[in-house]
């Protein structure tokens, strides 16, 4: 239980640490940068709080799964499950794209401040349907066990990614660079996800797992 939760309670540690360093490098460009970008989060976490809460729900059954040995409903569970975050995901992405003003008028009356928050909505909306493919594959890895796999989804993401990741694109892309940070680092992390998802493929697990 330990072993498990471990990379659980680092996903809260490693996140505030990466937020600490994006906030600095966002108050490089002034308090209404840090305005603006908090309001566009607080926005942009339906979304992920959405995918989390899906793929929170459907590691109980994965898990189920993977202890019965029933290799084909595993695989489909991750199949189904990939796909409702991806398309959930992909409808907010649309919906954050075209109502961004709208939602960031709830929040902010100054004209500058709305426009801003806007630009920083749409910056940041392209990665939800991303979410589906990083979130559904790491509740897979503590579904079955796989502290190391998990905390390495997790290492990769918010310090070995995210980090050098807002140094880099700040320096070539100021303030849009430093925003769009988010996006760049989940297209690669849904693609090394993909990859470690095939090398340990339910297919595979059931099967070790009944061997042993």
């Amino acid at each position: 239980m330990i072993r498990i939760g471990i990379p659980g309670a680092l996903i809260t540690v490693m996140l505030s640490v990466s937020n600490i360093v994006l906030n600095n490098y966002i108050s490089i460009y002034g308090s209404d940068a840090v305005a603006s970008y908090g309001i566009a989060y607080k926005i942009d976490l339906f979304p992920i709080m959405l995918s989390v809460g899906l793929s929170t729900g459907i590691a109980p059954l994965i898990g189920y799964c993977y202890g019965a040995g029933q290799k084909e409903r595993l695989e489909k569970s991750m199949r189904i499950g990939m796909a409702y975050g991806t398309v959930l995901g992909a409808m907010f992405t649309v919906l954050l794209m075209v109502f961004s003003r709208n939602f960031a008028s709830v929040f902010l009356a100054e004209e500058s401040l709305v426009t801003q928050t806007s630009h920083f909505l749409r910056l940041l909306c392209f990665h939800a349907p991303l979410l589906g493919i990083i979130n559904m594959v790491t509740s897979y890895f503590q579904a079955l066990g796989r502290a190391a796999s998990s905390l390495a989804v997790t290492v990769l993401r918010n310090v070995l990614l995210f980090i050098p990741g807002v140094m880099i694109l700040n320096y070539f892309w100021k303030l849009d660079g430093v925003i769009l940070t988010q996006l760049v680092v989940e297209i690669v992390l849904a693609v090394v996800c993909l990859i470690m998802y095939a090398a340990a493929s339910p297919g595979k697990m059931v099967s070790a797992r009944q061997s042993a």
